[in-house]
């Protein structure tokens, strides 16, 4: 935004009550975006193609219990995070996450009981493709597929900076939707695509150029084998809120209620963005209607479906990942996007 010599003169929190800001995605990310340029006094508008907001922040009663669904833990070696928690006073709320064994569950074509998760793992890569409780997880076919990481010459090994693009093209889909998917998910609220490897997995990139290939890498690692051998980091600790993570969604989405010019509205599908004349132009279409638990924010007017309509902003913020966010800005309104198939989750 370019001063003016009117505008100069203005107090600066009327020019910032003028400003229009569009939050796409209400996840975590775009409830903290939001609930930060409301405080300041701009006026908000949350657009969430799902029909609840808090995005990888689901929370499910089963028999009455809550229980997380898709992100499940806290990453608390994260400054950010711990620093957000106490924003929202729930600093208090923080504890370990039981010890328990997990299970891999919703599996396409599954019949019985849920698969436990495999031990001999590195954010789910696992050692021995052929163990029976990674071969219980990705099928036979899944484990000839990534036995090919063995064959495969090491051409491109390090060059590969996604975690989950590096996994697909040495052991392919199933490992990276079944194994990896899940970890990063629970761990992270990620996809494993969009988390870098070296961060992720410190050392995994110098064990697989010296081993030559991602399995070798793993078992090199948990071995502490050779004389340039990098350790794998240790299992972050699991820690979670008492009562499940649903707190921090409502906390968020509540600061959005107090006092503010914020408005969140689901089912609405950011189909086009584009510039003219200095201002954001947004085509919205309906988005999903599962008939889930919405995560709705008490007061701030969050609708059960939205229409087709049009918004204008002075700021965008592109809270959604990276491949929802190239679509918006470069489409123009199309028919609505199906919300993107959740990966099997750990429990």
């Amino acid at each position: 935004m370019v001063d003016t010599p009117h505008e100069a003169s203005e107090p600066a929190i009327a020019r910032v009550r003028r400003i229009r800001v569009a939050v796409i995605g209400g996840g975590i990310a775009g409830l903290v975006a939001a609930l930060e340029w409301a405080r300041i006094g701009a006026s908000v508008t949350v657009f969430e193609a799902q029909d609840r907001l808090g995005g990888a922040i689901e929370t499910r009663e089963l028999d009455d219990l809550p229980v997380d669904v898709v992100a499940d833990t806290l990453p608390l070696r994260d400054a950010t995070v711990v620093a957000l928690l106490a924003e929202l006073g729930l600093s208090d709320a923080v504890e370990a996450a039981a010890a328990h064994s997990a299970w891999v569950a919703g599996l396409p074509g599954a019949v019985g009981a849920a698969p436990s998760f495999p031990a001999d793992t590195t954010l789910g890569i696992p050692a021995n493709p052929w163990a029976d409780d990674v071969r219980r997880v990705i099928g036979w076919s899944g484990a000839w597929r990534a036995f090919v990481d063995r064959l495969r010459p090491p051409l491109t090994i390090g060059h590969e900076r996604s975690l989950g693009r590096l996994v697909r093209a040495r052991m392919g889909d199933r490992v990276v939707d079944r194994l990896v998917a899940p970890v990063t998910w629970g761990l992270y609220s990620v996809h494993p695509d969009d988390i870098d490897v070296d961060a992720a997995a410190p050392g995994l990139s110098a064990a697989l150029t010296r081993v030559g290939s991602l399995s070798g890498a793993v078992t090199a690692q948990a071995g502490g084998s050779g004389p340039d051998a990098v350790r794998a980091p240790p299992c972050p600790q699991r820690s979670t809120l008492r009562g499940g993570l649903r707190p921090a969604r409502r906390r968020a989405g509540a600061g959005l209620a107090e006092g503010t010019d914020a408005t969140a509205v689901t089912s609405a599908d950011v189909s086009a963005l584009t510039r003219r004349d200095g201002v954001w132009h947004l085509d919205v279409e309906p988005g999903a209607l599962t008939g889930t638990d919405r995560g709705d924010v008490p007061g701030t007017g969050v609708p059960r479906r939205a229409g087709r309509c049009s918004a204008s902003a002075d700021v965008v913020v592109l809270a959604t990942g990276a491949s929802a966010a190239a679509s918006s800005s470069r489409r123009r309104a199309s028919p609505s996007r199906r919300p993107p198939r959740r990966p099997p989750a750990m429990s």
